[in-house]
């Protein structure tokens, strides 16, 4: 086990498989079991631009609306250090 990726958090995360990728398109799709999130890149080649989808993560309800509440406090921190938008 390695250590936690949330301040404070009481689990325990195993990081071996753990890789980081850089996404700025996210699109979501909600239906009444599940919120899919859609994180892709955006790549232009011959003066196209197209997204590649990088991850797909399907959440039940309760996990979207926890991830809603954790981006919410971890924004509004930001805002106060940066300014709104920053």
């Amino acid at each position: 086990m390695s250590q936690s990726p949330g301040a404070g958090s009481p689990l325990q995360w195993n990081l071996a498989d753990a890789r980081t990728q850089d996404c700025d398109i996210v699109s979501t799709v909600g239906g009444s079991h599940t919120i899919t999130f859609n994180f892709g890149q955006t790549v232009t080649s011959g003066g196209v631009v197209t997204v590649g989808l990088r991850r797909r993560i399907v959440v039940p309800p309760p996990s979207a609306k926890h991830l809603r509440d954790a981006l919410q406090n971890l924004l509004a921190a930001a805002d106060t250090k940066t300014g709104p938008g920053q």
